[in-house]
């Protein structure tokens, strides 16, 4: 799909791509990314620029003071202006118990590097060699931005400094675990009153005084990582000026170093080898179409879909959510584990799902500033992703299942292959993202969105139960790459996905096949001759996860990602599955067949 939309990109001049308003923009940023010659010959002066609105990099200027140095000004500068969100990460969104409101919420923020790594730098081998490439990538880009000749002694003094006050943030924030359960709702006088060590209420009103809306004490606000927050004031108190805004002009520049010159390009991807253990380095159109879709994802879906996509596929996705809705509803159904008033609100919320397909571009009003919806009705529609990304989504609080255009294409969708193939596939990824609605954080909202638990005491125990098996399974798989184990609670909602998805897909391969016949579902030719419609159907979901991943990055999924690498997302889903050991003949107590299965949807 990339490829697609950058030859429509890089295309000669033609007036059905070139004279459309909504076009125009992401089009002059993509040529003028591509065009190194001339961001080389602009150097670094834009980003330089940048530094001294937010009062400079101290660690690269000598005459630097910080006698009138706020960071609180810095904060709002980058916060508004950037929408970065350094030491404090502020954002809205949806009141998740009221879904037709917007709230403030607080959370911890993103660092520089790995929150787990940084709260334990001297951890293990990996740990150190990536802490000191880190390191090493802001000596590089300091000493490109070394225009007052400060001795590399000072600079490197000024970047432990600086990676001591980053490593005592992220000691700070919880843990993945815990941050699943934590969710406060306060005033914002409340806030200033349980985290006075941040002006908030001034904050606010500063970062969204273009919004034309007051801000007062009893606003709403949810607190998402409180033991981030009551740390943070005793940080900020013991740390000099100096280094907090070394810290600020470091994440500015470690965002924007990149767009800028080659130098600064090379210098990111040596810091790469070490962190994403990258052997070449990205192309300058990968980089660039990147950048675009960040800036314009909504465009780059309109030339997709106008250009690329097959609109005959609208009918088959249709069908197949609806085919598998239903075979989530039968499977409610025939939960014998739940009660019969958490059943039937159960299956009102699936009948509730609404899937949404971005494929007809009617509205592009991203473009205007966000800020003037600070604090009103909230756009639903506004939040979703842009049709060109090859994923599909479940948004919890609006209960809303979206797939993307992008997701269209092999190997999750292929017009006119056997049914096995599509059911094994992209009805699986269906099925996936309705079970979400039943995973361990989506159970949690109700067919509305809001946050609300409307199951029974009863039927949630026996729930928990079912899902601590899963837990325990995953936590026993244990990756040779990197030697870690699978986190079984960060992955708990993505392996009850997992499994209810492909098992719910299979229900619905299956009452296809009884209402058409298997004459409606072909068998492949050559090699694959040999395999049965029901064997196809599981190599088609496996087929989806085929990857070919490197140390570092499979280190980075284990630790940070609430998947589990694909190998164990495959093994892991079909051992709990008696139709793939049927279909492919496993004895039981086999690898692939274990006497004991996980089992929930």
């Amino acid at each position: 799909m990339k490829n697609e939309i950058r030859r429509l990109l890089e295309a000669p001049y033609n007036d059905k791509i070139h004279t459309t308003p909504v076009l125009k923009k992401p089009m002059n940023l993509y040529k003028g990314c591509i065009d190194t010659k001339m961001r080389n010959s602009i150097g670094v002066k834009p980003l330089w620029d940048m530094l001294q609105r937010i009062g400079g990099w101290p660690m690269v200027q000598r005459n630097w003071t910080a006698e009138n140095y706020s960071w609180h000004n810095t904060y709002y500068y980058l916060r508004s202006r950037f929408g970065s969100n350094y030491i404090l990460e502020i954002t809205i969104d949806v009141n998740s118990k009221d879904t037709t409101s917007k709230a403030l919420h607080i959370d911890s923020p993103n660092f520089g590097m790995g929150a787990k790594e940084l709260g334990n730098p001297n951890g293990d081998r990996d740990t150190r060699r990536l802490v000191a490439a880190y390191k090493t990538y802001i000596r590089d880009a300091a000493n490109i931005l070394n225009f007052e000749g400060i001795s590399q002694e000072e600079i490197d003094k000024d970047i432990d400094d600086m990676f001591w006050f980053e490593s005592q943030m992220a000691e700070g924030t919880s843990s993945n675990e815990d941050r699943q359960s934590q969710y406060e709702e306060m005033t914002i006088r409340q806030l200033q009153d349980q985290f006075p060590g941040v002006k908030w209420k001034q904050l606010f009103k500063k970062i969204f005084k273009y919004a034309k809306t007051n801000i007062y004490d009893s606003d709403l606000v949810i607190m998402q990582d409180s033991k981030y927050y009551r740390q943070l004031p005793s940080i900020l108190r013991s740390t000099p000026k100096r280094v907090i805004a070394n810290y600020f002009a470091w994440r500015l520049v470690l965002y924007y170093g990149d767009f800028t010159t080659d130098e600064f390009a090379d210098i990111y991807f040596n810091y790469q080898k070490v962190s994403e253990g990258l052997r070449s380095q990205e192309k300058v159109w990968e980089f660039c179409y990147e950048t675009v879709d960040d800036y314009f994802d909504y465009a780059l879906g309109r030339l997709y879909v106008d250009n690329q996509f097959n609109s005959q596929a609208i009918g088959d996705i249709k069908r197949l959510i609806r085919q598998v809705k239903n075979a989530v509803g039968d499977d409610l159904n025939q939960q014998n584990w739940m009660d019969l008033q958490t059943k039937r609100k159960a299956i009102e919320k699936t009948c509730n799902v609404s899937c949404f397909l971005p494929w007809f571009m009617h509205c592009f009003h991203f473009l205007q500033n966000k800020m003037n919806k600070h604090l009103v009705n909230i756009d639903l529609n506004s939040r979703l992703s842009g049709p060109a990304i090859v994923n599909a989504f479940n948004y919890f609080d609006l209960n809303y299942i979206q797939f993307p255009a992008g997701i269209l294409q092999p190997p999750f969708y292929t017009y006119k292959a056997p049914a096995s193939i599509n059911f094994g596939a992209i009805a699986n990824t269906i099925g996936h993202e309705v079970i979400h609605a039943f995973d361990d954080e989506g159970k949690q909202y109700d067919k509305d969105g809001n946050l609300k638990n409307w199951w029974t005491e009863e039927t949630e125990n026996k729930y928990n139960g079912k899902a601590e098996c899963f837990v325990d399974q995953y936590n026993r798989y244990r990756d040779s790459l990197t030697g870690l184990n699978i986190n079984g609670i960060n992955t708990q909602g993505e392996n009850i996905a997992d499994n209810g998805g492909l098992r719910v897909a299979y229900k619905a391969y299956k009452n296809y096949i009884n209402k058409y016949g298997k004459q409606r579902d072909k068998l492949l030719p050559g090699r694959m001759s040999k395999y049965t419609s029901e064997q196809l159907f599981f190599i088609s979901f496996a087929s989806i996860w085929c990857e070919n991943n490197r140390k570092e990055s499979m280190r980075e999924t284990i630790q940070y990602g609430q998947h589990c690498p694909s190998r164990f997302r495959v093994i892991g889903t079909l051992v709990n599955m008696v139709e793939f050991a049927d279909a492919f003949k496993c004895p039981v107590d086999s690898k692939m067949n274990p006497r004991n299965k996980c089992l929930l949807w």
